[in-house]
């Protein structure tokens, strides 16, 4: 692991290992930020946004801090908004502790029976995660014990107060004991939450703070997929969804490479971005899903940054990645307040990761047949051997298409003109026409060269 990491080098090996499995090679901002305050067992109140890493820096400290050879009562206590956030949260959870010895995590919600929660307890857990009003439910019934906690975990500790939890925290104390650490997560640290921290964190807490924003225009969903199925889910996504413009995320350029050669027998209008491109190659890519001629571009993280291209309304991540590296993939969509969607594609064995995601990720568990054909683009480009050097303008290239090719404007789409070249999209019913009428007259009595760009 590289040095970035040097926070868990404290990790006992059982953690060092799970962290090689997920292949996890930097910290978020939050992780770095978080981890070292709650390694050295501090309380703790900490600003984080959904997909900033919040769970994996609360967890890892949890998990190292547990007395695994006690088995029954719990050690732990992690208190979520909603069932649907605990259920995530206690994944990952489980997720991290896949190599300690015996670790129980259970969760308990409310809309849930109470029957087998009751049985869970007669056997006992070092970790629980609840919602407050089911977890009060188990303190009066004398069901559970909270007598061995020493962690106390508030998260989105804002959306628990929203959602009018603040009574039933309040009366948590007559049954949690004076805890060794307490940790307070919340997007925000508005008076109220301000309020609760006082009433749970020592007075020398630590305040870590990491501005994030979410997008809020972006629909989300979550398709299982294991690694043999990637290729045939991204094809169905792609004809549920019928974008206009796709980005698809791959984790290294050998997947962009299988990807794009896949979608490509298929006749997709497929382009791919990547680091071992060549800078005209970069360029010419970019160019041609700009313009519309390819709809859909592969590509790594490293080779789409700074890309923004208007009007993309659909990101796939083919791999699950860092939350940080999440909501910057999914922020090419949904720009300007404008509506984008976003899949992304998980292993069964990283569900878990999720939550850190998003605190209610839904799982999309349908998807159409993909057939073996894909619609085609609405253009095509032509590639003009002349550019800004040879004092080439745009009105030229319109002049000469629509003049002496006899193109309707509407035929004619961006025109886009480099140092020594011009990429010009065009209706493919009129590429035809274009090529010959170039290729005969030139553009502006000047004899050019002239070829469709594929």
């Amino acid at each position: 692991m590289s040095s970035s990491l040097s926070p868990l080098a404290q990790l006992v090996p059982a953690l060092t290992r799970v962290l090689q499995d997920l292949e996890i090679s930097e910290l978020t901002p939050v992780q770095q930020a978080a981890l070292p305050v709650l390694l050295a067992k501090q309380d703790a109140m900490i600003q984080a946004q959904t997909g900033s890493g919040k769970t994996f820096a609360f967890a890892l400290p949890l998990l190292q801090a547990l007395r695994v050879g006690e088995h029954y009562q719990a050690q732990a206590l992690v208190l979520c908004p909603t069932r649907e956030l605990a259920e995530q949260v206690a994944q990952q959870i489980r997720l991290l502790a896949r190599y300690l010895d015996n670790v129980k995590v259970l969760t308990l919600c409310g809309g849930m029976p109470m029957g087998p929660q009751l049985q869970s307890l007669q056997h006992g857990a070092q970790v629980v995660v609840a919602t407050p009003g089911r977890l009060l439910d188990h303190l009066e019934r004398g069901s559970l014990d909270l007598g061995q906690v020493h962690i106390l975990v508030f998260d989105e500790a804002d959306r628990m107060l929203d959602m009018g939890f603040a009574d039933s925290l309040a009366q948590l104390h007559t049954h949690v004991p004076r805890v060794k650490q307490s940790i307070l997560l919340s997007a925000t640290l508005p008076d109220n939450i301000r309020k609760l921290g006082k009433q749970w964190l020592k007075a020398d807490a630590v305040e870590v703070q990491v501005s994030s924003e979410v997008p809020s225009t972006i629909e989300h969903r979550f398709v299982p997929c294991e690694p043999e199925q990637r290729l045939q889910r991204v094809a169905q996504i792609l004809h549920q969804q019928q974008p206009q413009a796709a980005v698809l995320f791959c984790a290294t350029k050998e997947d962009v490479r299988n990807l794009c050669h896949y979608l490509a027998q298929r006749n997709w209008p497929v382009i791919q971005l990547h680091g071992d491109m060549t800078q005209k190659e970069r360029l010419y890519a970019l160019a041609m899903f700009a313009n519309g001629s390819k709809s859909i571009m592969v590509a790594t993280d490293v080779a789409a940054r700074g890309l923004d291209i208007g009007g993309l309304d659909l990101v796939i991540n083919v791999q699950l990645c860092r939350p940080e590296v999440f909501k910057h993939r999914i922020g090419r969509t949904g720009r300007a307040g404008s509506a984008g969607r976003a899949f992304s594609l998980f292993a069964e064995k990283s569900k878990g990761l999720l939550a850190d995601l998003l605190p209610e990720p839904q799982i999309e568990l349908f998807l159409p047949d993909a057939p073996d054909r894909a619609w085609p683009s609405q253009w095509q480009t032509l590639e003009i051997d002349q550019g800004k050097k040879n004092k080439m303008r745009a009105g030229d290239v319109l002049g000469a298409l629509m003049q002496a090719a006899g193109l309707p404007k509407d035929a004619i789409g961006k025109i886009q003109i480099f140092d020594f070249a011009t990429l010009v999209a065009i209706d493919p019913a009129w590429m035809d026409s274009a090529l010959r009428s170039l290729r005969k007259q030139g553009i502006k009595n000047r004899s050019v060269r002239v070829r469709v760009q594929d």
